[in-house]
This record gives structure tokens, sequence and C-alpha cells, in this order.
């Protein structure tokens, strides 16, 4: 019987593999660490990835050309970067609801793929992540994307419509690029920024370009300029000014921006080299600027080099911080500023006559809510910069290279650190991350001296753990429970009282003595109940002393912590002797 048996098996694995059965891959195919797929080891066909995978990890199934199929599970939130990158011969891919990230590079080269659905958590799709998806005809992208990337979907020939949520804000460089197929786009009001290239090569730019006038113009946003004024007013309405869109406009020599526009995309006015005037609103709160060939949207133009040799230490357009061109160490930020721009204390990026200034210190305010790509980047005597919690963004490369950065607190107001924000930072020792950034990219890397202080379960623990970093966690406190409507209520009535028994007391006088005569026996006064007054509210006692092995309140701002706590909640402080 065992005889006929074994063949009976190989004959319905064999049929299995006909009828295209996912086959369950051996737990030696995969390389896991702390719930994160970084290696696997398999012949491919069609894989089933093991429920203990939490993340598939950067480069994990990279050039697997034998790949045909995978099913991804449940317990998976997010897709490195460069997972599936070059799996020629991957056709189908199920990706769960419960991821909430797919990174650059995620599917690049996946030829085969014909449809891919994207998971309702994912917010951003990450650059060059479907690109050169060369056979992929749909592609499905939730209400929950706010940001498709650069290149996204870069030389997808076959793809032929596209509907862009009204979720979506941004659309990266050369996203649908060479999309040779695409005759339909759907562009929402929503969209705030559209960089450059982002729909050239394509059927529906070409033929919008055709049936535009002077100014070609899809959803809100001004995609191109087709006339021939020296003196142009941009359309009211538009809220984004994309990429390119005047670029090489010899003969425009003032622009009047409407108020209402946010976004002014990069090389947006780059070679106008008669642009001397330029009237922007204080609604503009990003400005394009690219590291790849060192442009913004201002290159080329008499305007910013005007700007660049006018008094005063700080170039602002609209509420970005173009340029810092001062000659102090330590830097304020002025107040009223939104975004800290791109390369803003570079003098190689900025030209400007005066010496280059090597930046120590630098007060942010609160009205800053987003610091940009590349910002600090090589303030290699930086020291000491304190984030305020109206940051919500810190952007690539932001502070790589600042050599003397040793420790930095992130406040729980970021939901995004970018790639490499703080490469290289050699000193680095310290980082507090107090909230549950929803992405961080690989921020951290080369900081070979780091330890990351968090919350038990936090985005910032998962990174530590993936990439290996030493780390302190600790439970996240609870919020202290409202004060109940009821007892408020109470406490006034009581406290009211109080001042009413107060002020008829002091209403309350003898009467006058007569002047002359007989005085009459007075009648002793009626003895009355003595009236209960509540007791004056006490004052909360003083805290107690700070133990030397479980302190209760901070001692550098007075914050309360949990008997076990490690970092300070609050300022960041370490607590660890």
């Amino acid at each position: 019987m065992k005889k006929h048996l074994i063949p009976l098996l190989l004959a319905l694995a064999v049929c299995a593999g006909l009828l295209g059965v996912p086959a369950f891959a051996a737990s030696s195919d995969f390389t896991i660490e702390a719930g994160v797929l970084t290696k696997y080891n398999g012949p491919g066909g069609d894989v089933v990835i093991p429920n203990s995978v939490t993340e598939i990890g950067e480069s994990a199934f990279y050039g697997c050309i034998s790949l045909t199929s995978v099913t991804i599970p449940d317990s998976v939130t997010e897709i490195g970067e460069a997972a599936f990158l070059g799996c020629t011969g991957l056709t189908s891919v199920t990706i769960p609801d419960s991821v909430t990230e797919i990174g650059e590079y995620a599917f690049g080269g996946c030829k085969g793929l014909t449809s891919v659905a994207i998971p309702s958590g994912v917010t951003e799709i990450g650059d060059c992540a479907f690109q050169f998806c060369t056979n992929l005809t749909s592609i499905d992208i939730p209400k929950s994307v706010t940001e498709i990337g650069a290149n996204a979907f870069l030389g997808c020939d076959n793809l032929s419509e596209i509907a862009i949520p009204n979720s979506v804000t941004e659309i990266g460089v050369a996203a649908f690029r060479d999309c040779t197929s695409l005759i339909s786009i759907a562009i929402p009001d929503t969209v705030a920024v559209v960089e450059r290239f982002a729909f050239d090569g394509t059927p529906w730019y070409e033929r919008l370009t055709e049936e535009s006038g002077d100014f070609v113009i899809a959803g809100n946003v001004l995609l191109a300029y087709q006339g021939n004024a020296a003196e142009v007013s941009i359309p009211d309405g538009v809220t984004a000014i994309a990429g390119n869109a005047f670029r090489g406009f010899d003969s425009l020599t003032r622009v009047t921006i409407p108020k209402g526009v946010t976004t002014i995309g990069n090389g947006a006015f780059q070679g106008c080299a008669s642009l001397t005037d330029i009237v922007i609103p204080d609604t503009v709160t990003t400005v394009g600027i690219s590291l790849i060939d060192y442009t913004h949207a201002f290159t080329g133009t008499p305007w910013i080099e005007r700007r660049m040799e006018e008094p005063g230490d700080f170039v602002v357009a609209g509420k970005v911080l173009l340029a810092y061109k001062g000659d102090s160490a330590e830097v304020t930020i002025p107040d009223g500023v939104s975004t800290i721009g791109g390369m803003v204390f570079s003098r190689w990026f900025w030209a400007h006559s005066s010496d280059s200034i090597d930046v120590t210190r630098v007060t942010i305010p609160n009205s800053v809510t987003k610091i940009g790509d590349w910002a600090f980047q090589y303030c290699e005597n930086l020291t000491s910069v304190t984030i305020p919690d109206s940051v919500t963004k810190i952007g690539d490369y932001a502070f790589q290279f600042c050599e003397n950065l040793t420790s930095i607190t992130i406040p729980d107001s970021v939901t995004k650190i970018g790639d490499y924000a703080f490469q290289l930072c050699e000193n680095l020792t310290s980082v507090t991350i107090l909230g549950s950034a929803t992405r961080i990219g690989d921020a951290f890397y080369n900081c070979d001296n780091l330890t990351i202080h968090c919350y038990e379960g936090s985005r910032a623990e998962r990174y530590a753990i993936a990439n290996d970093i030493p780390y302190v966690a600790q439970p996240k406190p609870k919020a202290e429970p409202p004060v109940p409507i009821a007892a408020i209520v109470i406490a006034a009535v009581v406290i009211a009282g109080g001042v009413v028994v107060v002020v008829l007391k002091k209403k309350k006088r003898t009467a006058p003595a007569p002047t002359g005569g007989n005085v009459p026996p007075q009648a002793p006064p009626a003895q009355r109940p003595p009236v209960q007054v509540p007791p004056a509210p006490q004052p909360p006692a003083a805290p107690p002393q700070q133990s030397t092995t479980a302190p209760n309140f901070c001692p550098n701002c007075g914050q309360k912590l949990d008997p076990d706590a490690k970092f300070c909640p609050n300022c960041g402080k370490s607590l660890i002797k």
C-alpha cells in the first residue's frame, strides 16, 4: 500500500501545479527576523507568505524572476523598498487591506503584472513603485491615497486610463510619464502639487494642450502656459502651478499669482531671463526644488537674483523660507513662516556674495508645519535644533550630514519622517520619537551610535527592530480622564453659595446709637443657627521629591511621569541615570 501511496501523492502534486493551486513554501525558504521577511530563498513559482510576517523587508524578493504569484497575509502592514523589484515573471499579487505602505521601487519592472488593487489603508504610493510594469492595464487607487510618488507609473505603456481619487493632493515628478496608451485621466480639485513631466508622453496631455488656450489647466492646477504676453495674470481659481509651467519664456517680465495658490512647482519659472517682478500671495506654502539638477522654481530669473542681493537675512516667498543669507551662526526663523524650504542653509545652492557661515543653532517658530527636503543638509556644526509640535512633516535628507547633532526630539505631531532625513549624523546618540509617525523612511541610515526612545507598539519601535537599532520603549502614558460635568456644576454651586454668604456678611451693619435722651434697652438679637460656610479650596500639595530610581515628575519640565518612565513624554529628557 505504501509503495502505491508515494506515486499517488506525486501525481496529486503535479495536478495541483497544473491547476494553479499555490504551493505552500517551506519555512526554510524565508529568512524572517522579528516579523520582518528579509530574504526569500525559495525556488519561486506560486508563493504564500507565512502569517508570522508583519513586514516584507527591503529587496526581500529582488530579482526573483521565477516568482509567478504571491499571496500576502493579513498580518503584513508594510511592503518595503524594492521588495519585488525585477520579478519579471510575477503575474499576480494579492495585497491585503492590512498593508498601509508600499515602498519605493516595490514592484518596479514587474512586467508580467496586468492589474493591481491597492488596499484602502495605503496613503502613499512610493517613488517608482510600479515603474516599467509594461503590461499593467488597470490600477485601482483607493480614496486613502494622498500622494503619488515620482516615477510611480513611469513607462506603464499599456495603462489606458486612471481615476485619481479626491484624496490625492500631490503627484510627483514624471509620475505617469511615457504611459503611451493613457488617454483618460481625471484630476480632482484636491490636487495641490503636480511636479515636472508628470504627464509628458501621454496622449491625454497632448490632446489637452491642443484643446486649451493660453493656460493649460486640469482640475485647479495650471499645467502649462502657452501664450506670449510679457505680463501675465494667472486666472483666479488656480490653486497650484505645476513644475515647468512657464519654463523658458524669455519675454515674460511680470507674473501676478492670485490668492489661493498654495504651490509653485520646481522649474515653474526656470530660465525666464526677463522676469523681474513676481507677485506671490501669502497662501503659497510650497516652492519646488530639486537636488538632482540643482534647480528650483525661480532658477535663472532676475527676480531671485535681486532678492538674494537685497538687505536682510532671509528670502521669503509667500510663507516659504527660500534662503538664509545672514552671517549669524545662531538663527531664529521668522514667525509666520510655515515651510522651511529645500536647501535653505546651503550657500553653494543659493549663491550669495557673503562668506559661508556654519550654523550652530536654529530656533523654529510654532508657525512652521513642514521642514523641507535637504533643509539643513551639510550643516556640519549644527548642535541644537528644537522641532515644535506644529511640525507634521520632516522632508527627505533634511538633516543629512549634520555631524555634530547629538540628540533630537521629534514631537507627536510629526506623521512623516522622510528618507535619509538624519543619514550620517555620526554623533547622533539619542532620538526621542514621541508620536506614532505613520511613515519613517530609512531616516537614520548610518547613524551608528544611535539609541531610539519611543513608545511600545509604535512605528518607531518597529523601525528600530527592523533596522537593528538599539531602542528604549515604554508604555504610552494614559490620558488624564476628563472631569465629569456634574462635578463641575456642583463645584460651581458650592463656590457661588460661599460668595453669597460673604457678600451678606459684608452688608450687615450695627444700627447707629441715638444722639440724645435715654437709650431704650435693646432686645437681644434672635438666635439663628450658624451658617455652614464651605472651607476655602486648598492649594495642591507640592510634588514629592524626585526618586533616584523612579521619578514621579520630570526634573526638566515638571511633567507627571509613570513610575517606570525612561524618558519624559513632554520634553523628551532621558531619565536613565
